[in-house]
C-alpha cells in the first residue's frame, strides 16, 4: 500500500526510485506550524541518506513490493518520536517505553 500511495503521489518514479526531496517538499508543506516544519525537515535530513533494502528487485516473483516508502516512513517516524519537543509528548508509560526502546534500536544500528 505504501508503494502504491507513493507512486500516485509522485515520490517514487516508474525506475522505481525513491524522491526524499519530493516526499519531504509535499509533507512539510502540508504543515502549519513552524516547530513542526523544522521538527519534519530535520527528520528527512537524518533519514535521507537511509540505505534502503533494493534485494527486492532480484527477487524472481512477477508481483514485486517496493519497499523504499515504508522504510522511509517508518525512518521518519522515528525520528519524530526521538525528537519531538519534551513539551509536546505524551508522556505516558507506554509511549517512554516506546521511546526508549527506538533510542536502543537507534543506538544499535550505529
Amino acid at each position: 500500500m505504501a508503494e502504491c500511495l507513493a507512486k500516485k503521489i509522485g515520490v517514487v518514479s516508474e525506475d522505481e526510485s525513491y524522491d526524499v526531496n519530493k516526499a519531504k517538499e509535499l509533507m512539510v508543506g502540508k504543515l502549519e506550524e513552524e516547530w513542526q516544519k523544522e521538527l519534519l525537515n530535520k527528520a528527512f535530513d537524518a533519514c535521507g541518506d537511509m540505505k534502503v533494502d533494493v534485494s527486492w528487485k532480484d527477487d524472481p516473483e512477477p508481483y514485486k513490493c517496493n519497499p523504499q516508502a515504508l522504510q522511509m516512513k517508518h525512518c521518519i517516524w522515528r525520528q519524530l518520536e526521538l525528537n519531538c519537543p519534551e513539551e509536546r509528548r505524551s508522556h505516558d508509560k507506554r509511549c517512554e517505553i516506546m521511546r526508549e526502546n527506538l533510542a536502543k534500536s537507534q543506538e544499535q544500528q550505529k
